[in-house]
């Protein structure tokens, strides 16, 4: 095996050495030959507005005669700069869609891309690790524009390759791993003219990648809370599109909520984000237009079930205590005339019916209870004809108050009925 060190330009390890590249008969040439640059070809050609095969051909009888020609001479950087190139030509957001001559355009580059990429490592110039983040740039950028139907068929041939992608997108951590998931909430459309059948089989194959296979269960545990904010956008941010695509993005968010075990929410110790959570259900629950459809309800009601579940599993009750009477409070005072949110309120009223007198272990926030179930308590009662029937009983709004303190708050209650029945006499 021939090696040779390529002094004009050197990579090195994180040691400062030079590193020792073995290279094809070829690259021994003292000088290489002056030639066109590869990712000077794909600069210069129009994938976005080739409309027929002709043109299509000739760029790939083109670039493939170069690659055969010169492609044992490709360096490094020629290789980055031609994958540069092929970004800057494939990153559009109204991409032609697969099976257009554009499309075929685009994946000729790319297959030729990463047959110098794959030269380069079998010849021992490059690490698979130095196209690692040129691929995660290339990938995020295609969701950023789109994903077309051509850029999901893209992004899943990117992992075809020696640089083994979908293996660097498991050790992601932190940041990096966040910056993917969040990556995933954005608005989906078709690609123009696509019918939705075609469009529906490239999200799902997608969608498949980020939400099923990409990323093992330490990563899933380490991004629940990212995860957590993908299923809330699917679940709520597509109510004003067409019937066909909520559909699919709500399947999508069972599709997270199964690799949760159904309960996203469980395992979570940190208050500050259970606290995020229960603010961005509520900001569904009390928004003006709630429920917009059946699995807005159900799924939103869930969401609280599990939260309580969680709150309740956790021993988090006095540190949640304040939040979850308030929004049981704007419950009774924004939405009492919406049966949905009486469910909600009613589902509330029954996790605090299960508490027991050891439950409040602090007593300031023992004081706070008292303080906040004697409000809630009045103004529940108050406001029960204007729930839908049946409103809210008197052992369901009573059950609000701290167990020590329910056979008082419900004869005050009891009173309280009592003369507002006298007075309509």
């Amino acid at each position: 095996m021939n090696t040779l060190q390529l002094e004009d330009e050197k990579q090195h390890d994180a040691d400062g050495g030079s590193l020792q590249y073995t290279v094809s008969p070829r690259m021994l040439l003292v000088r290489r030959p002056e030639f066109p640059k590869f990712d000077q070809l794909i600069s210069r050609a129009n994938f976005m507005h080739c409309n027929n095969e002709g043109t299509c051909y000739h760029f790939r009888d083109e670039v493939e005669a170069w690659m055969r020609r010169h492609g044992d001479y490709m360096t490094l950087p020629d290789v980055l700069a031609a994958l540069t190139a092929a970004q800057d030509k494939i990153c559009h957001p109204d991409f032609p869609s697969d099976n257009t001559s554009g499309y075929r355009m685009g994946h000729i580059t790319l297959r030729l891309v990463k047959q110098a990429v794959r030269a380069l490592i079998y010849w021992g110039i490059a690490r698979q690790e130095y196209f690692h983040l040129p691929y995660l740039d290339f990938a995020l950028q295609m969701i950023d524009v789109g994903p077309t139907s051509s850029h999901v068929e893209f992004i899943s041939s990117l992992n075809d390759s020696d640089v083994e992608f979908y293996e660097y997108l498991k050790s992601l951590r932190g940041e990096d791993l966040s910056r993917v998931i969040r990556a995933l909430m954005k608005q989906y459309k078709p690609d123009q003219g696509m019918v939705w059948d075609r469009y529906q089989t490239h999200l799902e194959r997608f969608m498949r990648i980020f939400i099923i296979n990409a990323f093992s269960e330490e990563q899933r545990e380490e991004s629940r809370n990212d995860f957590i904010d993908v299923h809330m956008y699917f679940t709520t941010a597509f109510n004003t599109r067409e019937k066909n695509i909520r559909k699919q993005m709500r399947e999508f968010a069972r599709w997270i909520e199964l690799k949760y075990d159904w309960n996203l929410f469980k395992g979570i110790k940190n208050v500050e984000r259970l606290r995020r959570h229960l603010a961005s259900i509520k900001k569904v629950i009390l928004a003006p237009e709630y429920p917009q459809e059946k699995y807005v309800e159900e799924t939103s009601k869930r969401m609280v079930h599990c939260l309580l579940q969680t709150v309740s599993d956790e021993s988090l009750l006095c540190e949640m205590y304040s939040e979850i009477m308030d929004f049981a409070l704007q419950l009774s005072l924004k939405k009492r005339g919406s049966q949905a949110a009486k469910d909600v309120f009613e589902m509330i009223g029954n996790f605090f019916l299960r508490l027991k007198e050891d439950s409040f272990k602090d007593n300031e926030v023992a004081r706070g209870a008292c303080s906040r179930s004697s409000h809630i308590c009045w103004t529940t009662s108050a406001m029960r004809p204007s729930w839908p029937s049946p409103s809210p009983g008197l052992s369901l709004i009573t059950c609000f108050a701290p167990p020590w303190s329910r056979h008082v708050t419900t004869l005050s209650v009891d009173k309280h009925d009592q003369g507002i029945a006298q007075a309509s006499d």
